[in-house]
């Protein structure tokens, strides 16, 4: 599913949650002090479901009330069940699954200095020597067209994307893994 399509579906479950607390609170005209926990309380399973991660009941009543904040500080008409979807999927989706590799050598001082960091923090990323596998060699002259080196192919959903410059990978590293 494409988050276009999932935040229209958490849109959705939003609405029913919504009804839902209504008719719970109906006898108050829907009045209630603690409606992030009652929300969280009735979205924790299908949100997770959804986001495909576990999510507690404080990380989500948790994310409603910084939405709600930010809703009102912008004084936004918008409807509030996309908004709060965007907001619920942004901060909570799991990322998808990414395969890494490292094409380097091991002479090369830009791949040792980005297998450091790889080392550092305890990285899962597969190390492809172009000079001991020439197949490997092949597979980067064929995506980017030259043998240069260091590159991290990042494989996720059927597509790769290929990261040149060892600075460039030790930041990604870093903020993915650090």
């Amino acid at each position: 599913m494409n988050r276009t399509e999932l935040v229209d579906d958490v849109a959705m479950l939003l609405a029913r949650t919504a009804t839902a607390h209504h008719e719970a609170f109906i006898q108050v005209d829907g009045a209630d002090d603690d409606w992030s926990l009652w929300y969280a309380t009735y979205l924790q399973q299908p949100l997770s479901q959804r986001l495909g991660r576990h999510l507690s009941r404080i990380e989500i009543a948790r994310g409603l009330v910084e939405l709600n904040e930010d809703m009102l500080a912008r004084r936004s008409d918008a409807d509030w069940k996309q908004v709060y979807a965007e907001g619920l999927v942004d901060r909570y989706r799991a990322e998808p699954e990414e395969r890494l590799s490292l094409y380097q050598f091991a002479a090369c001082p830009f791949c040792a200095r980005v297998r450091r960091v790889i080392e550092e923090l305890n990285a899962p990323v597969e190390l492809r020597d172009v000079f001991e596998n020439p197949s490997f060699r092949d597979e980067l002259i064929e995506a980017r067209g030259r043998p240069t080196v260091p590159v991290l192919r990042c494989d996720a959903e059927g597509r790769s994307r290929w990261m040149p410059e060892s600075a460039d990978i030790i930041a990604y590293l870093r903020e993915r893994f650090g």
